[in-house]
């Protein structure tokens, strides 16, 4: 109705809900989560709770055992209206009820008890969930009966009230009274144009049940009444102009008075109507197994049909019977009735429901186990209705005594007999967003962002996308051509350039006409500027290019136009789109710039409307689709059905960076989020996203099909996308399945969002394509489809690398979470079908995330998999959402090592390619420091990609390795495109006669050489385990470190060390020719007149050569001390200890030759300093290759015969006491100078098979003599035989060990003195750090070198090693060739028992036929006499009893056959 000006009460536009404080912790929950950061509505179900329990307080007056006989949603769905029957406590009487409750928190908000000696309110069909209460549509106005059966005059009431009037004890509105004798009420129901309907039930003893009026419509104003008092009419003053039927026997009657206030219909026993109304006709059924439809103003019959369906406006146009067959008036002018399809529940499960309860896209059904004692929410497709979504309940609710009603995305039960309410979130991941509609068949008016009218029955009908439901009619004289939704309170529609209205949002009957001043205002494109409480501006766009300023003032509903005329004098002619002239309005949502771009004649016009600016481009601008790139500042044009261009918008230059060119056609496009959605016809029909980074479009292509093939029909006309009223980008997509006979009558309006971006907040359905296609970020093309979830691909062409399955129901989220808690007996029973437990499931992962501290679930799952077809596995590790954790991550972060090796095998198995090496990246150093096996990891094809490409030649002139840096790579596979710039200027050409054949690596670890990058050869120069430097991937990242930047750094060290050495063994001779340390007269020559050896050494000479060794030296202290800063443990190394060593002890020398003439103390340290300067030079001749495993082995050497030198050690210690004891410590001339040490070097000696015996001989006795020589003999026999050769032994077995892994030993110590050289690089900026430590590594090798790896296998190794692979390869090979004719043998004894099954099938066929002849033969035959029958007829009978015997053997014949083909293919199979 239209309300006068002043009447309505003024809210805020757009209230602010939540105050500043909540609006900023939630702002700072999106930043530190980049989940919410793509989804604000991300539900993480790690945490989120499926179903919320509690229970609410009851009043007192009324017993606890209450059954519910009607729920009822009001207020516009803001409370509960529940009515139903109780105990009376203090009586024990049966009484009805009827209480209000809050929506949100059941708190009970008033309750009217009533009294059953003066009120009874009678009870209706429970099958079909009637109550005797029932509510107006706009859920404001109540409607009752009551029995006044005290009274003189025994009547009935129907009485008419606001609901708050009702609970206030105020009077009804309308009272319309009948007397009782004349039949009760059945049910009554407000029906359409103020009219009341009702039927009547006679009571058990009536005599005239043929006189009953089985249906009475009574037409009376309740919604503008006119009193304040109470209006009342006697249904008897009608009921006595109705003509008597006459007996039981008659037809039923109809009877409608002159003033058409009264209609009825006479003789339909057990007559029940229905509340759903189309257009003009009623349903309802009677004698419980019909159904009538007529029209309520004529009472004519339109169809009588002779089974139950029963209508109801809860289940919108869709109709039911008792089996729940579904049905539809699919031609309401015609009265024609169609069953589309019947809701089936799932084994071991029966209804309880009494009616479907119907949402916009789903029907949802309350169940109980047949067998456990259980309850369900069963969820239906609403097209196709088959179950989509299964919730089990702990208990069962039954409906007798539970309210069940969805609302805001919640299922809610709330059960007055045990005080409990549950709050069930029907999280799932349906194909079809909850923000869909399904309705019946109509027209689409209208649409903005937010809502959408559509008209149905003659009735245009407001969709709210954010509440999910139809928030309101419009009267029929309201057609809108433009219709949008102004903040929180109203709706703007347009009829005409002059005719404008607000209607309220919270009751669409309140309608402002708004009055235009400045013109007429009729625009097709329009964009909201501005909002507040009292004015809205609206920017409007049409084809003359006159840009018009609505301003709507809210508070006195006028209007005012203002025209800008920005494009007057610019051009002379009316746009015409399909001339591909241009005009959209674009707003950018963050900063509120507004931009008109009009594209006519060629010529680019983009208007600043906040700026006011205008800039013409002048070129060869033709579209056929705009859209902004307001992050690129690029304007982008779908310029043909295959080519997109884009331009700079202050600028108007073309960006080649972000055009592309597709093979499908190509009809709209539009920038979302970092992508930009094109819209695929012809074909392919399907939505496709390009990925925008960095201001140009990557490799990755998502597309996602347009419908799901299996629920609509793909005819042309079916389909159909609406447009933006700003912008014309595609705003909703339609499709009906009007052609097709199997489906519905019914439209899918669906909002473009593949993505999901833009779910509103009730929406339960937790598909996150974004986070998504973070399991494999390095795809170029994903596809996405309902029956694989979302399969990732490199290319295309390619062979598809895993999927995701995404789509789940809520059991599946309640049984994988609680698989975290349940023990692992009762988990592993649970596993039996792993197939819910291996889908995505956001914050949660699959199962492995859940049970990865589990070794034993691990396990069985691992064999579980193995039993499933490997093609057919979808991805099995994963993390569970963005920046998430991995079952990787978990077990690492837990220590649980057996957990990590099966995750190892899991991976490289199942996840066998270079996009999955994001799982073990960032972990590779920790696997690395546990000492884990990861030999299969690294002969995987995760660290490494093998590059196979056209631009990659496989043959070249150049046969030498290259290995180089590769940085600003997006994703491994964008390497194919690099041969140019990589190895462009390097190669060599025409450097040998042939050609050598080339292969190539890339080196797939970015985050290990990125993140930390020292940390890897850190961790590697730490490790006790020499096979981690036996593979590819270890031994590229080690040579090019190497080759890169460390082994020159040493060459340069070593060079300026030998300087050093240079001047000191100068130094040394100078001084022993010349110096203090020259050799001087002993006393018997001083005594004969020899002179004494000064320092003749010249000084100058002297001070410059001791300056050069102190330069050399310094330089090398202050890069000790520089390294010693930063290292931990520096002193702990060998190398480190003899380099201070050495520094220390040059100058301690040159103080005491400065100081001292001492020249035993010389020539002590010069020996230091010489044993200082070699154990350096051995460290630099680590860099060369023929050095390193020498020096390698050295150490190695002494390390492992470390325990038998100390056990030698005290067996010297033993037999020197010995014979210092034997000898008496005599003095030995030969050890003349070191007294009783002698003996200990004497036991050396022997050990070493140099015997001094001499003095045995001169030992006192006889008895002594014998003893030393004894022990001389064990001595002997003890440390030169059995030790030395022990000791000989263990060296020869360290030689070996080194020598077989001589290889991996060289590329140990390079990556020893890569960590010393990374000690102290500092990249000062972006570009060194590239070069140093590069993103990706690229390897070029001639195939050639493959076996030839100098040095790898030596020894005894080298020839088994070489027999084994050798032997392995010819296997495999022998396999191969064998496997592959077997292969086709199978599949043609395949083909050839499926032809031998189709001729054994029409030999079956032929004999069934045969058979058949035989008998009609045989009959025909006995029919007649059978004396006589014809030797004719006898012998036909007897030839066709020969041909079935014969078709009989054959077919028996072909049996044994093919029972000896499937024993040969079990025998195939097997080998």
């Amino acid at each position: 109705m239209l309300e006068g000006k002043g009447s309505q009460v003024q809210a805020p536009l757009d209230p602010n809900n939540n105050s500043t404080k909540t609006q900023a912790n939630q702002n700072q929950q999106i930043i530190n989560n980049p989940n919410k950061e793509l989804y604000q509505k991300y539900i993480n179900l790690n945490e989120a709770s499926i179903c919320e329990e509690g229970v609410f307080k009851v009043s007192s007056v009324y017993h606890n055992s209450l059954s519910i006989e009607g729920v009822r949603l009001v207020k516009n769905q803001t409370q509960i209206f529940i009515n139903g029957v109780t105990e009376q406590r203090s009586t024990g009487d049966q009484v009805s009820y009827c209480q209000l409750r809050d929506i949100n928190t059941y708190e009970e908000i008033k309750l009217k008890v009533l009294d059953v000696e003066y009120h009874y309110l009678e009870a209706q069909n429970k099958f079909r969930n009637l109550n005797e209460f029932n509510v107006s549509p706009c859920g404001e106005y109540l409607l009752y009966n009551i029995q006044l059966s005290r009274q003189v005059r025994q009547q009935i009431h129907v009485c008419i009230h606001k609901i708050d009037d009702f609970f206030d004890n105020k009077p009804p509105i309308i009272k319309i009274g009948k007397d009782l004798f004349d039949g009760r009420f059945k049910n009554i129901l407000f029906g359409s144009l103020n009219q009341v309907i009702f039927t009547q039930q006679l009571d058990s003893n009536s005599q005239t049940p043929w006189e009953l009026k089985s249906l009475v419509i009574f037409k009376c104003n309740y919604t503008n009444p006119k009193s304040l008092e109470t209006e009342v009419y006697d249904l008897q003053n009608w009921f006595k102009d109705v003509p008597k039927r006459g007996n039981v026997g008659d037809k039923p009657m109809k009877y409608i008075s002159s003033d058409g206030v009264f209609r009825s219909f006479i003789g339909y026993p057990e007559f029940e109507l229905s509340d759903f109304f189309i257009d003009k006709f009623l349903f309802a059924t009677y004698k419980q197994t019909r159904t009538l439809v007529f029209d309520q103003q004529t009472l004519n019959i339109i169809f009588d049909l002779d089974h139950l369906i029963y209508f109801s406006q809860d289940t919108e146009y869709l109709g039911y019977d008792r089996q729940f067959n579904i049905f539809q008036v699919t031609k309401p002018n015609f009265g024609n009735i169609e069953k589309i399809g019947q809701l089936i529940p799932p084994e071991q499960w029966v209804y309880d429901s009494k009616k479907p309860h119907v949402t916009n896209i789903s029907i949802i059904m309350n169940a109980q186990g047949k067998i456990k004692k259980k309850g369900a929410v069963l969820v239906y497709d609403k097209l196709r209705f088959n179950l989509i979504n299964k919730f089990t309940l702990k208990e069962i609710y039954e409906e007798k005594n539970t309210a069940i009603y969805y609302h805001q995305g919640l299922l809610k039960y709330f059960n007055n007999d045990n005080k409990k309410f549950l709050k069930i979130n029907l999280y799932n991941s349906k194909y079809e967003q909850e923000d869909s509609n399904i309705y019946q068949h109509s027209d689409l008016y209208k649409s903005d962002d937010s809502c959408y009218v559509y008209n149905w029955n003659k009735i245009s009908q407001v969709y709210d996308l954010e509440q999910q439901r139809v928030s309101g009619t419009l009267p029929a004289y309201l057609q809108p051509k433009m219709f949008m939704k102004l903040g929180t309170q109203y709706y703007l529609a347009q009829i005409d350039a002059s005719s404008l209205y607000l209607i309220r949002q919270n009751d669409t009957r309140i309608i402002q006409k708004v009055g235009i001043e400045g013109g007429k205002y009729g625009n097709e494109l329009q964009q909201v500027i501005s909002m507040s409480d009292q004015e809205v501006q609206i920017l409007g766009l049409s084809d003359n290019s006159i840009i018009q300023i609505l301003h709507i003032n809210l508070l006195e509903f006028t209007a005012q136009i203002q025209q800008l005329k920005v494009f007057e004098g610019k051009y002379k002619k009316t746009l015409r789109v399909d001339q591909k002239d241009i005009y959209q309005i674009f707003k950018n949502e963050q900063s509120n710039q507004i931009l008109i771009v009009v594209v006519v004649q060629k010529v680019l016009y983009i208007y600043d409307f906040n700026q006011k600016i205008l800039n013409e481009y002048k070129g060869d601008f033709l579209f056929i689709s705009l859209t902004i790139s307001w992050k690129d500042n690029a304007l982008i044009g779908l310029v043909n059905q295959n080519m997109i261009k884009a331009f700079e918008i202050n600028t108007g230059q073309l960006l080649p960076n972000l055009c592309y060119t597709s093979k499908n056609k190509i009809t709209n496009i539009k920038v979302v989020q970092d992508y930009l959605l094109l819209y695929l016809s012809g074909d392919i029909n399907a939505f496709e996203l390009i990925e925008i980074k960095n201001s140009c479009f990557t490799q990755q292509r998502v597309q996602f099909p347009l419908y799901p093939l299996e629920d609509f029909c793909q005819y042309p006309r079916n389909y159909q996308m609406i447009t933006s009223q700003s912008d014309r980008s595609i705003q909703y997509q339609l499709c009906s399945t009007d052609e097709k006979e199997d489906v519905q009558k019914t439209t899918l309006v669906r909002k473009i969002d593949p993505l999901k971006l833009f779910q509103t907040n009730n929406s339960r359905n937790l598909d996150y394509p974004l986070i998504q296609l973070t399991h494999l970020p390095t795809a170029k093309f994903v596809l996405l489809d309902k029956n694989n979830g979302m399969s990732f691909y490199h290319d295309e062409r390619d062979k598809r690398i895993g999927f995701v399955s995404t789509y789940f129901i809520t059991d599946e989220i309640v049984k994988i979470k609680e698989a975290k808690v349940m023990n692992n007996d009762n988990l592993l029973t649970e596993l039996n079908d792993i197939s819910s437990y291996l889908k995505y499931y956001p914050g949660i992962g699959n199962i492995l995330n859940e049970v990865a501290l589990r070794p034993i679930i691990l396990e069985f799952l691992a064999k579980k998999l193995s039993l499933m077809d490997k093609s057919e596995t979808p991805i099995v590790i994963m993390r569970n959402e963005i920046n998430g954790k991995s079952p990787i991550d978990v077990a690492c972060d837990k220590n649980q090592i057996k957990s990590l090796t099966i995750f190892l095998e899991l991976l490289t198995k199942y996840q066998n390619d270079h996009g999955f090496n994001y799982l073990m990246d960032d972990k590779l150093i920790y696997f690395i420091k546990k000492g884990l096996d990861l030999s299969e990891y690294f002969d995987s094809l995760l660290p490494k990609l093998s590059i196979i490409s056209e631009n990659y030649p496989t043959e070249h002139e150049d046969e030498n390795e290259y290995i180089q840096s590769v940085n600003n790579l997006e994703r491994p596979s964008d390497i194919n495109q690099k041969y140019e710039e990589i190895f462009g200027q390097i190669l060599e050409i025409n450097k040998s006669e042939g050609l050598a054949s080339i292969e190539y690596y890339l080196i797939n670890l970015p985050s290990t050489l990125t993140i930390n990058p020292k940390n890897l050869m850190k961790t590697l120069s730490e490790t006790e385990k020499i096979e981690y430097f036996e593979n590819l991937t270890i031994q590229t990242i080690i040579k090019f470190k190497w080759n890169h930047y460390t082994k020159n750094f040493f060459q340069n060290q070593f060079l300026i060390f030998l300087i050093f050495v240079v001047s000191f063994v100068f130094e040394i001779y100078y001084s022993i020719s010349s110096g203090k340390t020259q050799a001087q007269p002993s006393k018997e020559d001083l005594l004969k007149g020899m002179e004494i050896n000064e320092d003749t050494r010249n000084l100058a000479t002297m001070i410059v050569n001791k300056c050069i060794c102190t330069i050399v030296l310094l330089y090398f202290f202050y890069y000790e001390v520089r390294q010693a800063r930063k290292q931990v443990g520096y002193f702990k190394e060998l190398w480190n200890l003899s380099d201070f060593s050495l520094i220390a002890s040059y100058f301690i020398l040159n103080i005491i030759e400065f100081t001292s003439d001492d020249r035993n103390a010389l020539v002590i340290m010069q020996i230091i300093v010489v044993l200082f300067s070699f154990l350096k030079i051995n460290f630099f001749l680590r860099i060369y290759d023929g050095f390193s495993f020498l020096v390698s082995m050295m150490g190695g050497v002494f390390k492992d015969i470390y325990y038998f030198i100390l056990f030698f050690v005290i067996f010297i210690l033993q037999f020197g006491l010995i014979f210092i004891i034997l000898f008496s410590a005599q003095y030995l001339e030969e050890y003349d100078g070191i007294g009783t040490f002698g003996y200990f070097l004497m036991i050396f000696r022997i050990s070493s098979g140099d015997f001094a015996v001499d003095n045995y001989k001169n030992q006192g006795s006889t008895l002594m003599i014998t003893l030393s020589w004894t022990i001389w003999v064990i001595a002997v026999l003890i440390l030169n035989i059995v030790f030395m050769n022990f000791i000989i032994a263990v060296i020869s077995e360290s030689y070996e060990k080194v020598m077989q892994k001589l290889v991996a030993q060289s590329y140990k110590v390079k990556a020893n003195m890569i960590v010393e050289r990374e000690l102290l690089l500092n990249p000062m900026d972006e570009d060194e750090r590239n070069f140093y430590y590069p993103q990706y590594i690229i390897l070029r090798r001639s195939i050639e070198t493959l076996d030839g790896e100098s040095g790898e296998w030596q020894g005894f190794i080298k020839d088994l090693k070489y027999t084994i692979r050798t032997s392995a390869l010819k296997s495999k090979a022998e396999v191969i060739q064998n496997v592959v004719p077997i292969q086709n043998k199978i599949e043609a004894l395949e083909k050839y028992s499926i032809s031998q099954q189709e001729m054994m099938s029409n030999l079956r066929a032929e004999i069934g036929d045969q058979k058949m002849l035989i008998q009609l033969l045989q009959k025909s035959v006995q029919d007649q006499n059978l004396k006589n029958e014809t030797s004719a007829q006898k012998q036909d009978i007897n030839n066709l009893n020969s041909k079935l015997e014969t078709l009989s053997i054959k077919m028996q014949g072909c049996e044994t056959a093919l029972q000896l083909l499937n024993a040969n293919m079990l025998k195939l199979l097997e080998k």
